[in-house]
């Protein structure tokens, strides 16, 4: 047995997706040089790397036939066209095949120059001036992890593998080493992460930092997901600028983020109650409800307080439609005539296709029955009992969120006297049972 595991493992090791970086050296008509390292998973071909780097390309052709004719918006013109170097005992020499022939090897660099092809021998001139590795991939990406809502997603590193299963609003981390392999200290190191055509651009830049020959920095790149995400896959580019005083350094590293809808996802974004009402009104409860699945929603809100006696059930219905899969409901919920100031909890209760949740949100009456409210000299009252409240807008979302405010109900006449009242139904009881008694001493003289 083990005699077979051993081949086993070897063969596994052989076949797994390795990840190196390749780099570029590109001299301009001007004879201006710029350098990008680019990280690629293993046997690339060259027109695969200058594809992927952050320069303008465009190609006659593809694979054996792949003929550079425009870079950076310079085309080819006559003689003067894009010429292909490779690199030779530390020199670039004229490649003998074209970019789609060329399978790259671990930490190569290669040049391009745009260059004129002089009869009768054609060979272009000028050289680009040869860069090593290090000088051209002194950033180096190293142990890159990508995490969705805190999972691991084990089989994204540096190869540029896409992210799966993301969902609306969930939050993307992509954390990774950076380490300076260059032979001296690298300075004003930017990073900067960007999510394409995804609600525009969703970018995280850090803050620039240095380091020193050797150095390793851990690097930690956030993504939020908005609610209105359409499936699809999204390039994820991660860009990477250091000087030293003499080189300047561009690595590259692009991922993918594979955004997956489930049907019946429902958010609720917040949950607002109004702050205070009198008894015999209402209580505004505003809920924002967002539905980033691909079905319409039926929700049912069930609001309680049983000290109170207070059970009131809503229905909402949330389509899933881009432009209006977020919606905004405000509730009014009657408050019982007969109750005493003080705070108060009301439960909210939200069910939907995927399950429920509750919210306990606290509230306060006043200027109730017996509830002990202060009164002027006439007998009014001197508070309004008026309530607001108001719900914050969710991320991300178009709709403006305003505030809810109690109407103001007069209090039904009542017997039972108030703490302020002038005592007036007291004397008139006294009254009615003085000529009760007095009836009753008339009819017994009578007999």
């Amino acid at each position: 047995m083990k005699r077979m595991i051993i081949p086993l493992l070897l063969i596994l090791v052989a076949s797994a997706v390795q990840a190196f970086p390749v780099g570029i050296v590109v001299r301009f008509p001007d004879g201006s040089i710029e350098t990008q390292c680019i990280h690629m998973k293993d046997d690339p071909s060259a027109e695969d790397a200058l594809k992927a780097s952050r320069w303008e390309t465009d190609w006659q052709g593809s694979g054996s036939t792949a003929f550079l004719t425009e870079l950076e918006s310079i085309s080819n013109d006559n003689l003067d066209a894009w010429s292909f170097w490779v690199e030779t005992d530390d020199i670039f020499e004229s490649s003998m095949v074209g970019f789609g022939q060329y399978t790259m090897s671990e930490e190569e660099v290669f040049g391009v120059s745009y260059a004129t092809f002089t009869p009768p021998d054609y060979l272009p001139e000028p050289v680009p001036p040869f860069y090593d590795y290090d000088q051209v991939c002194g950033l180096e990406i190293r142990n890159l992890k990508a995490y969705v809502d805190g999972d691991r997603r084990d089989d994204v590193d540096e190869t540029g593998e896409d992210i799966d299963r993301v969902r609306p609003l969930s939050e993307v981390k992509i954390i990774f080493d950076l380490k300076n392999i260059f032979s001296d200290d690298i300075d004003d190191i930017k990073v900067t992460g960007t999510i394409l055509d995804l609600d525009g651009d969703i970018e995280h830049e850090l803050e620039e930092f240095d380091l020193n020959d050797g150095e390793r920095e851990q690097v930690t790149l956030l993504f939020d997901i908005p609610a209105d995400a359409k499936e699809e896959t999204y390039p994820l580019h991660i860009d990477i600028y250091g000087d030293d005083g003499v080189f300047e350094f561009f690595s590259y590293l692009d991922l993918g983020v594979d955004l997956d809808k489930n049907q019946y996802d429902m958010v609720i974004d917040s949950v607002i109650v109004g702050d205070k009402a009198r008894c015999g009104s209402t209580l505004p409860v505003t809920i924002n409800l967002i539905n980033p699945g691909n079905k319409d929603q039926d929700v049912k809100v069930l609001i309680t307080n049983d000290e109170l006696g207070i059970s009131e059930s809503f229905s909402i219905t949330v389509e899933s439609e881009e432009d209006s899969n977020e919606i905004e409901q405000t509730m009014d919920v009657d408050i019982p005539f007969l109750a005493a100031d003080g705070d108060y909890d009301l439960r909210i209760t939200i069910d939907h296709q995927l399950g429920s949740m509750d919210f306990v949100e606290e509230f306060k009456l006043e200027g109730c029955v017996g509830g002990g409210q202060d009164s002027t000299s006439d007998g009014s009252s001197d508070e309004t009992g008026s309530s607001e409240g108001s719900s914050d807008q969710g991320s991300g979302s178009d709709m403006d969120v305003g505030s809810s405010s109690v109407p103001q109900t007069a209090l039904p006449p009542t017997t039972i006297p108030r703490e302020g009242d002038s005592g007036m139904p007291l004397m008139i009881l006294i009254a009615v049972i003085v000529v009760v008694l007095v009836l009753i001493l008339m009819l017994m003289l009578r007999r």
